[in-house]
């Protein structure tokens, strides 16, 4: 089956480098192809406050389809307390339903570039020219994924919208446009361009001294009719939203939900979520269980009416947390 892409053979001979090299993105040199390709668009200016913020936290997650129509589940978020940054990233083979790839790790941010963000193996890079980002992970083992979102252009459904959950903590998410790339599983194995129509952007940020200690649990699901739905609960007491949900159908528009969702564990490693309206109830075998200590993050495959990919994470944006890999 043939499948559309965005695929620019000189921007990505240049980022594909990201992936397989141990640094981050090198400055677009003048003349080259990928300097061409960025002029070429029309320059926007669009602010990204939680680059600013102190405290934040940036998560991308969804799925992407190689050329053979295989899919991969994929999850990375990056984490900012003042100077300090905590980074998680993993993969996951949707066709053996193995976690091909689990990374964690830690770094400092470089105050001489805001827009560059960098734990050890797993990097974020916000592009403002074209509002796009790439972000992506390279293990020891050869094993990692570097995808490029663009944002520009997104229809006012998707396009992320600025909501206050309590005082100085600030919520934005979307589903943003394209994304196109590379990933590897293995030394053994060859690099797999892969695709996908939409991912989900979240970024929360403390943007004040009145902010406190901001807990919250993130829902982000995807499933594989592409349909989609995100939720975020506060664990404040002065929480101004207590919760905040959103569903989109196949086609990224926005579809009416309940804003309480409950999300359980049933029995160690088993969760469960459910929606009121419409009515949906997921379950998922947290397949990080066995690699982790503190379970912070949680990812899974759905079952059912709703085949597709969930991901939970409990984030505290006052510290961050280190889990420590199960050997």
């Amino acid at each position: 089956m043939k499948r559309a892409s965005l695929y620019i053979p000189g921007f990505y001979l240049a980022l594909t480098g990201l992936i397989y090299a141990d640094t981050q993105p090198a400055e677009v040199k003048s003349g080259s192809n990928a300097e061409l390709i960025a002029t070429a668009e029309v320059p926007v200016s669009k602010p990204v406050p939680s680059l600013d913020a102190l405290q934040a936290n940036w998560t991308f997650a969804g799925i992407v389809v190689n050329e053979n129509d295989e899919r991969y589940q994929y999850y990375l978020e990056i984490q900012r307390n003042d100077k300090d940054l905590h980074a998680f990233a993993t993969l996951i083979n949707g066709t053996t339903k193995e976690v091909v790839l689990y990374e964690e790790s830690d770094g400092q941010v470089d105050a001489a570039d805001k827009a560059s963000l960098k734990a050890g193996r797993i990097f974020l890079h916000y592009y403002p020219i074209n509002d796009s980002w790439i972000f992506g992970v390279k293990s020891k083992e050869n094993k990692g994924f570097n995808f490029k979102v663009d944002m520009l252009g997104l229809a006012e459904t998707s396009s992320a919208k600025q909501q206050k959950l309590q005082s100085g903590v600030e919520l934005q998410i979307s589903q943003t446009g394209h994304l196109n790339g590379h990933l590897q599983t293995g030394s053994g194995s060859k690099e797999e361009f892969v695709t996908a129509s939409k991912a989900w952007f979240r970024q929360v940020w403390a943007n004040s001294s009145e902010a406190g200690k901001p807990l919250f649990m993130g829902v982000l699901c995807q499933f594989n009719d592409g349909s989609a739905f995100y939720s975020v609960n506060m664990k404040e007491p002065d929480a101004m939203k207590a919760a905040v949900a959103g569903w989109r159908n196949d086609q990224g528009e926005a579809v009416n939900m309940a804003q309480s969702v409950t999300v359980k564990e049933e029995k160690q490693g088993s969760w469960q979520i459910q929606i009121s309206s419409p009515k949906v109830k997921l379950s998922l075998e947290d397949m990080l269980f066995d690699k982790t200590v503190n379970h912070r993050i949680i990812l899974g495959l759905t079952k059912g009416m709703r085949p597709g990919f969930c991901a939970i994470s409990k984030n505290d944006l006052s510290q961050i947390s280190v889990d420590k890999t199960v050997s």
